[in-house]
């Protein structure tokens, strides 16, 4: 049974004023998934708002007849809530963990999963286009890496302060942020998996530039160097070596034996003549007592993480769960960088086998039938955000969610090499 459309590309606003409200209200959600974080900003749930908006539409227009949705993902819909609400029942019985915990963390993990197979139900009916999702989500990574950029500006001018930026970061728009210093005064602020975002456009803007055809060429040159400033000041040892593989193999693998040579000096030009920053960046990012620090607060969580796995290593303690013997953040204590092992102590193996399940399909969607270089790329950047979940919070928000689409999305682009 196939889940997405493997032959035709649906076309945009089929099905009328319905098909145009799914079209709009998807996209949003995708835009504010992809610039927003959860909760309100400023006391207004944008993206709580879109995503409740499409769910409503999307199940209105299948109740009315008006569009099909396969019974496959009916069934993994179905699957996916019981296995929501059984690890919620599980965490609820847990003594020391409050039930907002439990609930908020659940929800995170619905969203992501829900926002993908809102997509998939949307495309395959051809209600909302593949260009639709991936304008959307460009437009909202360009304006995250935007006001990002902007803020770190600010705060080299000195016209911001930190303290500042950072209780509204946290406290008024509730973007969760890893901060500290770099190297020649500018100032590292990472917001997890938005930055991954803006790597992944990057890279596909250059790998398979069709698919952003809809896209006005003023915004793609604004969004490369924004995007770059963006990744620069997330300071992310994962999110520089994914750039660089991605751009590896968009800016080398095809090019003649000459124009190999020719890029080749380039970077190494470039290397020599910045050395000395370079060198002491390296330092900055691979070698100091901060990076130490979080490295070693890294092996603490998992090695308490795995404690508490001992205690129920099938099923878990369901979500919310957490260590008291770590916690890396009291407002949020059941939130760890090593996300994987989390999952393992709250979900159990079987748990994270569903999990990896979940994932095999969209590698599979990935890697499906006809082939071509891009799909291997895509593979890369989605190997990357999965195994990064081991050191970063990337895999279950809505945000996780539009990363999934995108993947999901590009492959069936590129494979039928149509991009309008």
């Amino acid at each position: 049974m196939r889940f997405v459309r493997v032959i035709d590309c649906p076309k945009e606003n089929g099905g009328g004023g319905v098909g145009q409200f799914i079209s709009i209200s998807l996209g949003f959600l995708l835009l504010f998934s992809a610039a927003l974080p959860s909760g309100a900003l400023f006391g207004v749930p944008f993206k709580h708002a879109a995503y409740v908006a499409t769910l409503v539409m999307i199940t209105l227009a299948w109740w009315r007849g008006e569009m099909a949705i396969k019974s496959g993902l009916l069934v993994v819909l179905f699957l996916f809530c019981c296995y929501i609400s059984f690890y919620v029942l599980i965490g609820s019985f847990q003594a020391v963990t409050p039930f907002p915990y439990v609930v908020k963390e659940a929800s995170g993990m619905f969203t992501a999963v829900t926002v993908v197979l809102l997509a998939i139900v949307a495309t395959d009916s051809g209600k909302v286009s593949y260009t639709t999702i991936v304008s959307y989500s460009f437009y909202g990574a360009l304006i995250f890496a935007t006001w990002k950029v902007l803020v770190v500006l600010g705060l080299v001018l000195r016209v911001l302060s930190f303290d500042q930026v950072y209780d509204f970061i946290l406290n008024q728009a509730g973007y969760r942020i890893v901060s500290s210093g770099i190297f020649g005064g500018l100032v590292r602020i990472n917001l997890i998996i938005y930055d991954y975002l803006v790597v992944f456009f990057l890279i596909f803007m250059v790998v398979a530039p069709r698919c952003f055809s809809s896209i006005s060429k003023v915004s793609k040159i604004s969004f490369f160097f924004v995007g770059l400033a963006c990744v620069v000041f997330a300071f992310s040892r994962l999110l520089f070596g994914l750039l660089f593989i991605g751009w590896f193999f968009s800016f080398v693998y095809n090019l003649k034996f000459r124009g190999k040579l020719i890029a080749i000096f380039a970077v190494l030009l470039v290397l020599v003549l910045s050395a000395e920053w370079l060198a002491g960046a390296f330092d900055q990012r691979f070698r100091s007592s901060g990076s130490a620090v979080s490295d070693d607060i890294r092996v603490e969580q998992i090695a308490a993480l795995l404690d508490e796995w001992s205690d129920s290593p099938l099923i878990g303690k369901g979500f919310g769960a957490y260590s008291k013997n770590v916690i890396r953040d009291p407002s949020v204590p059941y939130s760890y960088e090593v996300q994987w092992v989390g999952f393992l102590a709250k979900l159990g193996s079987v748990g994270v086998l569903f999990l990896v399940f979940l994932l095999g399909y969209i590698y599979w969607i990935v890697l499906k039938s006809e082939r071509f270089k891009e799909h291997y790329i895509l593979l890369l950047t989605l190997s990357m955000f999965v195994i990064g979940g081991f050191t970063n919070q990337y895999l279950v928000s809505s945000a996780s969610g539009v990363i999934y689409c995108l993947h999901i999305v590009c492959a069936e682009m590129i494979r039928q090499r149509r991009f309008v």
